[in-house]
């Protein structure tokens, strides 16, 4: 249905609905990614899958309703992003009031996206420190050393300087 034909109710339970899956779509995500930071937290490496592949799909969703919802919003003239959609959930609720729910669901939204972009950084924060300790144990294994290697000549990787250790003997 084109959206300049539809009345405001329409327009309203149209974008109500777009919200709301987009909204339930990104309280998985969230969810996810608070069993991924859990996975993390606790090493649990099956866990970690689960909650990975539970993230990459509730991404895929969200970007497709996301995308759903931007179409929209551009055929009843609001703009992309939050600062869009707020001028244009102002504008209306300033037209009629019809948009109340509209904002609330939006802010709602809006909070489980910040919140799991939060939860999301914080777990590869995790991630790259977990990498780092592998790092360390690779690079002490190959060298007896946790010191990054340095570069020589034409940028060849060399060992950094350390006293010979032996790890194991046979």
């Amino acid at each position: 249905m084109n959206a300049s034909r539809m009345d405001s109710t329409q327009l309203v339970a149209t974008l109500d609905t777009i919200l709301l899956a987009e909204e339930a779509a990104a309280g998985v995500l969230l969810c996810a990614l608070e069993a991924e930071a859990e996975a993390l937290k606790g090493r649990d490496a099956a866990t970690l899958t689960l909650a990975t592949e539970e993230k990459v799909e509730a991404l895929e969703k969200l970007e497709s309703i996301e995308q759903e919802r931007r179409d929209f919003c551009a055929r009843i003239g609001a703009g992309p992003g939050q600062a869009g959609m707020d001028a244009w959930l102002a504008a209306y609720a300033g037209s009629g009031g019809q948009a109340t729910g509209l904002r609330e669901r939006w802010t709602s939204l809006t909070e489980l996206l910040r919140r799991s972009r939060e939860i999301n950084q914080a777990n590869g924060l995790v991630v790259a420190s977990l990498q780092r300790r592998v790092q360390q144990a690779l690079s002490l294994m190959r060298t007896g050393s946790t010191e990054p290697p340095a570069y020589g000549p034409e940028e060849a990787t060399v060992a950094a300087p350390s006293p010979v250790r032996t790890i194991a003997r046979a």
